[in-house]
């Protein structure tokens, strides 16, 4: 008798307790998988919000009235004007992170600056420093340029001339040194900036000048005087009209510069939480509009940004595209901006409501403000020059 031969197919056959049988897998939670994802996503973001680098950041600021119920000029404690003036200011951030390296380039207002190119190397809290006492020094220029151009007179004081630059291969070079002060010319008295240019004016090219210069000691002293004879150069192209003006060579300020303020208009100017000059500008307009007609603006909301000098100049601020934001959100009309900046203000403010009027002085300022109407019929036609 054969055995029966072993069939091959043995699915019907039941396995042995000790048979090698495969371990069904579990199936994987895809929640898993998304807490993974989410997880190292937020660890990389935490990483990149953690390490700093060297920039700071300029986003968009505000725009603040000047003048009237909720301006920052008053006269004799209260608060006068249209308040149609707006300053305008951007938003300072010091902490710059990688994630805002990465991310904040790509945002067309947001401005990354260099720390040094901002600050000049000095730390973030001399930096505020600087720009308090910038805002300082721009209300009492802008006190100053308002009050002479509407007639009073406001006398500068000083300790003479102090020499900002010396431009190379001038008269003055190897003579006198930046932070020297010029106290007498030709033997008289130099107490302001402007005593030593009308003495250099009165000169012809050619003609030797002597000064009497107190120059800064390694202590910080002043000791001197020492005496320099120079023989200025006629101005050339550089001064259109006036070739043959004689000049030295040097940029110069007053030394320890004050005035004199008419102390019956009582003025003032509380700008809290605000720094550097670039409202100098909006503060002289907004002053104007107190003092006078309250009308200056002729109904229209215009924001202002420049620095401006006691005389009346405007300089060049920075930001101002972040600011021409402000401007649009504060639905302002016009936005008088210094020469310099007239490009970028406009670039930003392409198809929108804002129109961009560049400005180089106070009275180019005004012009503008007549031709739409304002009332300017309490300011003189010629301001009062400085005495």
């Amino acid at each position: 008798m054969r055995a029966a031969p072993e069939p091959t197919d043995r699915g019907m056959v039941v396995p042995s307790p000790l048979g090698w049988q495969p371990i069904p897998a579990r199936p994987r939670k895809a929640w898993r998988w998304i807490f993974g994802v989410v997880g190292l996503l937020v660890a990389g973001v935490i990483a990149l919000n953690s390490v700093t680098v060297g920039y700071y950041a300029i986003y968009p600021g505000e725009a603040i009235p000047v003048d009237g119920v909720r301006g920052t000029v008053t006269v004799n404690t209260l608060h006068a004007g249209s308040g149609n003036l707006f300053l305008t200011t951007v938003t300072f951030r010091s902490r710059v992170t990688v994630w805002d390296q990465l991310f904040n380039f790509a945002h067309p207002d947001v401005q990354l600056i260099a720390q040094r190119d901002l600050t000049g190397g000095v730390s973030a809290s001399q930096y505020l420093a600087q720009n308090a006492q910038a805002m300082n020094d721009s209300e009492l220029a802008a006190k100053v340029a308002a009050l002479r151009r509407l007639g009073y007179v406001v006398p500068e004081r000083g300790d003479g001339a102090l020499v900002l630059q010396v431009g190379p291969g001038s008269a003055a070079d190897g003579r006198l040194k930046e932070g020297d002060v010029i106290t007498r010319i030709d033997g008289r008295a130099v107490a302001v900036a402007g005593d030593a240019t009308a003495a250099v004016r009165a000169h012809k090219p050619g003609d030797t000048i002597s000064l009497d210069v107190q120059r800064p000691g390694l202590n910080g002293s002043r000791p001197g005087p020492v005496h320099i004879a120079v023989q200025p150069t006629a101005c050339g192209s550089r001064c259109p009209g006036d070739p043959n003006r004689a000049l030295i060579g040097i940029d110069l300020a007053t030394d320890q510069q004050r005035f004199d303020l008419p102390t019956q208009v009582g003025l003032n100017i509380e700008a809290s939480n605000i720094g550097g000059p670039s409202a100098g500008l909006a503060f002289t307009l907004g002053i104007i509009d107190a003092l006078t007609t309250h009308a200056i603006t002729g109904g229209h909301r215009i924001a202002v940004t420049g620095t401006i000098d006691p005389d009346g100049t405007v300089g060049p601020v920075g930001g101002v595209r972040q600011k021409t934001v402000a401007v649009e959100q504060q639905r302002c009309e016009y936005f008088l901006v210094p020469t310099d900046e007239f490009a970028a203000a406009t670039a930003r403010a392409k198809g929108s409501h804002v129109k961009v009027v560049s400005v180089a002085n106070l009275d180019q300022a005004l012009a503008f403000l007549r031709s739409i109407h304002g009332d300017l019929s309490g300011i003189p036609a010629q301001s009062t020059p400085a005495p």
